[in-house]
Protein backbone atom coordinates (compact mmCIF):
# COMPACT_ATOMS: atom_id res chain seq x y z
CA UNK A 1 0.00 0.00 0.00
CA UNK A 2 1.28 3.48 -0.93
CA UNK A 3 -0.11 6.63 0.70
CA UNK A 4 0.12 10.05 -0.95
CA UNK A 5 -0.38 13.04 1.33
CA UNK A 6 -1.46 12.96 4.94
CA UNK A 7 -4.64 15.01 5.31
CA UNK A 8 -8.29 13.99 5.42
CA UNK A 9 -10.57 13.62 3.52
CA UNK A 10 -9.12 10.96 1.31
CA UNK A 11 -9.67 8.70 -1.71
CA UNK A 12 -9.12 4.95 -2.00
CA UNK A 13 -7.59 3.50 -5.13
CA UNK A 14 -7.79 -0.15 -6.18
CA UNK A 15 -4.63 -0.67 -8.18
CA UNK A 16 -2.11 -3.46 -8.69
CA UNK A 17 1.20 -2.86 -6.93
CA UNK A 18 3.04 -2.60 -10.27
CA UNK A 19 0.85 0.37 -11.32
CA UNK A 20 0.86 2.20 -7.99
CA UNK A 21 4.06 4.29 -8.43
CA UNK A 22 2.93 6.13 -11.61
CA UNK A 23 -0.56 6.71 -10.20
CA UNK A 24 0.91 7.91 -6.90
CA UNK A 25 2.97 10.41 -8.88
CA UNK A 26 -0.13 11.61 -10.73
CA UNK A 27 -2.01 12.00 -7.42
CA UNK A 28 0.85 13.72 -5.59
CA UNK A 29 -0.39 17.19 -6.57
CA UNK A 30 -3.83 16.59 -5.12
CA UNK A 31 -4.90 18.30 -1.95
CA UNK A 32 -6.39 14.99 -0.79
CA UNK A 33 -4.67 11.88 0.48
CA UNK A 34 -4.90 8.81 -1.76
CA UNK A 35 -4.48 5.32 -0.33
CA UNK A 36 -3.59 2.56 -2.76
CA UNK A 37 -4.69 -1.04 -2.22
CA UNK A 38 -4.16 -4.04 -4.46
CA UNK A 39 -6.87 -6.25 -2.92
CA UNK A 40 -10.62 -5.62 -2.86
CA UNK A 41 -10.92 -6.97 0.68
CA UNK A 42 -8.36 -4.59 2.20
CA UNK A 43 -9.81 -1.63 0.32
CA UNK A 44 -13.33 -2.49 1.47
CA UNK A 45 -12.21 -2.96 5.08
CA UNK A 46 -10.55 0.45 5.04
CA UNK A 47 -13.54 2.09 3.35
CA UNK A 48 -15.96 0.71 5.91
CA UNK A 49 -13.67 1.74 8.77
CA UNK A 50 -13.27 5.30 7.48
CA UNK A 51 -15.47 6.18 4.46
CA UNK A 52 -13.55 7.84 1.63
CA UNK A 53 -14.58 10.71 -0.61
CA UNK A 54 -14.63 8.24 -3.47
CA UNK A 55 -13.04 5.19 -5.05
CA UNK A 56 -10.54 5.18 -7.90
CA UNK A 57 -10.46 1.94 -9.88
CA UNK A 58 -7.52 1.26 -12.15
CA UNK A 59 -9.03 -0.57 -15.12
CA UNK A 60 -6.37 -3.25 -15.65
CA UNK A 61 -6.63 -4.25 -11.99
CA UNK A 62 -10.43 -4.32 -12.12
CA UNK A 63 -10.30 -6.49 -15.25
CA UNK A 64 -7.86 -8.85 -13.54
CA UNK A 65 -10.35 -9.34 -10.66
CA UNK A 66 -13.12 -10.12 -13.15
CA UNK A 67 -16.55 -8.70 -13.85
CA UNK A 68 -18.46 -10.88 -11.38
CA UNK A 69 -16.21 -10.04 -8.42
CA UNK A 70 -16.11 -6.34 -9.31
CA UNK A 71 -19.88 -6.11 -9.78
CA UNK A 72 -20.44 -7.61 -6.32
CA UNK A 73 -18.04 -5.03 -4.91
CA UNK A 74 -19.60 -2.10 -6.78
CA UNK A 75 -23.19 -3.12 -5.93
CA UNK A 76 -22.84 -2.94 -2.15
CA UNK A 77 -25.30 -0.06 -1.91
CA UNK A 78 -22.78 2.49 -0.67
CA UNK A 79 -22.83 6.06 -1.91
CA UNK A 80 -19.18 6.54 -2.89
CA UNK A 81 -18.41 8.08 -6.27
CA UNK A 82 -16.39 5.69 -8.43
CA UNK A 83 -13.78 6.97 -10.87
CA UNK A 84 -12.12 4.70 -13.36
CA UNK A 85 -8.64 5.29 -14.75
CA UNK A 86 -6.23 3.55 -17.06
Amino acid sequence: MVNVGDSNPYFLCLCGSERQPPLALACAGSEHRVEFHDQIETLLSRALDQPPLGLILELATAIRFGAERMSKFLNLGVNWPVMRCA
